[in-house]
């Protein structure tokens, strides 16, 4: 009996089969997945005729001079490519620091299936470029040769983000100075030069290089926001956000932060994901970087489930079974809701329209997150979109947009040269009709000049 009991305890705690190959084979497993669902996003994309880029940052990148000169098809290829090459340095370091291959193997899987992945991956995200520079800088460094001087250069381009990418860089190169300084072979230091040494030269010249950037070129320290910032639905997709992870992700998260409190060095894991919650508190444009510390947590959680014994096997599979299933769900209600989301091809009928029919100087007003759209489409200056910093104007367009007295809209009209007024069908529906801009534009002042399956364009004189 006592045999018996043994041999059933060995076969609760075997990996099945499945998950043995898919954790040998891990990287081609999780490269694969990734590359299907970013290829299937912008195949329906293009498939459907609509822009290829949804998210209002592509926009700021492409709006930049010379990139505005290229085809969106030229940089289709862009965040998969970086998607991949953040995959593969992943998978490296994990074999050259020795990191358990379940734990590698569940954070990749839970990452590719994450509204988070897809939403960063399937646009021209700074962030996802500053990780990809992170780890290609942190790979280079770890090489015990003259290689590790060229870690310099992928460093320094990350900290040109924003403020908080190189605060977050400055502690992620501390923690690898602490690492360096204990395990670090002294003939490979006597040969190259000590690497604490390279590692404190290359945290002053980030730091130097920042605040530089900061005073003299105006780069903010949070980059955005370039949608309208909500904390919960930013974070929970299954809220309606454009990004952010699952609720069930997030109880796991919760999980793993019990499990990881008996571990060691526990006090630099929650000290990053106490700076990664106060940045979203902030800005909820941070998202990227504090999802991927919840996908650390989320990771041990799901593996202390797995792992751990249960009263019955049955329990414990169904239990299983239901965070995977509703994982996914997510993922595909997230991936239904925003393959074929604005822009729209008749988003661009009325941009083109204004780009072909109003003068060049003419000032468009709308909603802050079409300001992106109207500069990149319509080659028209918006009256205010969210990549500015000025409060004033954001102040002044939430007052238009709900002021129902011309003694409101109109000065500001006219003392900002605001000629033409762009309306989408978002607009609307998010605006009441009795009251605000939507029941001035019945004002003789307002002429309707162009009308297409809801998106409307005045001219006000």
């Amino acid at each position: 009996m006592a045999d018996g009991s043994k041999i059933r305890n060995g076969e609760k705690n075997q990996d099945p089969l499945i998950v043995e190959i898919f954790v040998k084979y891990q990287r081609s497993f999780i490269i694969l997945v990734a590359l299907a669902l970013l290829c299937g996003y912008f195949f329906q994309r293009s498939f459907h005729n609509i822009p290829l880029f949804r998210n209002g940052e592509s926009y700021h990148y492409l709006s930049i001079y010379p990139f505005r000169l290229l085809p969106q098809h030229f940089f289709a290829v862009v965040p998969p490519l970086v998607a991949v090459l953040t995959l593969l340095l992943f998978f490296s370091l994990g074999r050259k620091l020795k990191w358990d291959g379940k734990f590698t193997f569940f954070f990749t899987l839970l990452l590719v299936v994450s509204p988070t992945f897809l939403s960063a991956y399937t646009s021209l995200s700074g962030y996802a470029m500053a990780v990809l520079l992170v780890l290609g800088g942190i790979f280079l460094f770890l090489k015990q040769s003259i290689i590790r001087y060229f870690s310099l250069l992928p460093f320094l381009l990350a900290s040109l983000f924003d403020g908080w990418s190189s605060f977050l860089l400055l502690c992620i190169l501390g923690t690898l100075f602490f690492y360096v300084k204990q395990d670090a072979p002294e003939r490979s230091s006597r040969r190259l030069g000590s690497p604490k040494i390279f590692l404190g030269i290359v945290m002053a010249l980030i730091a130097i290089f920042t605040i530089v950037n900061i005073v003299f070129n105006d780069m903010p320290f949070f980059s955005g926001p370039f949608h309208v910032s909500s904390l919960l639905p930013d974070l929970i997709s299954d809220l309606g956000g454009w990004s952010g992870i699952s609720f069930f992700v997030l109880i796991l998260a919760m999980i793993g932060i019990t499990v990881i409190w008996t571990a060691r060095n526990k006090f630099i894991s929650y000290l990053f994901l106490f700076l990664l919650i106060l940045s979203y508190l902030f800005s909820t444009q941070t998202i990227f970087y504090l999802t991927l510390g919840l996908f650390f947590f989320a990771t041990h959680g799901f593996i202390h489930l797995y792992k751990r014994e249960w009263s019955t096997q049955f329990l414990k599979d169904i239990t299983i079974w239901i965070l995977i299933l509703s994982i996914l769900f997510s993922t595909v209600t997230f991936f239904q809701r925003t393959a074929l989301s604005s822009p729209s091809i008749d988003d661009l009928e009325a941009l083109v329209w204004i780009k072909e029919y109003t003068n060049k100087d003419e000032v468009v007003f709308s909603s802050p997150e079409n300001g992106l759209l109207i500069q990149y489409y319509a080659q028209r200056a918006p009256f205010y979109s969210f990549e500015e910093d000025d409060t004033e104007k954001l102040g002044l367009t939430q007052r238009v947009l709900n002021s129902t007295y011309t003694s409101t809209t109109f000065p500001v009209f006219d003392e900002h040269m605001v000629s033409i007024i762009y309306i989408t069908p978002q607009m609307r529906k998010d605006l009441p009709s009795d009251q605000g801009l939507l029941f001035l534009l019945k004002n003789e002042r307002f002429k309707l000049l162009f009308q297409h399956e809801g998106y409307e364009v005045w001219w006000y004189k």
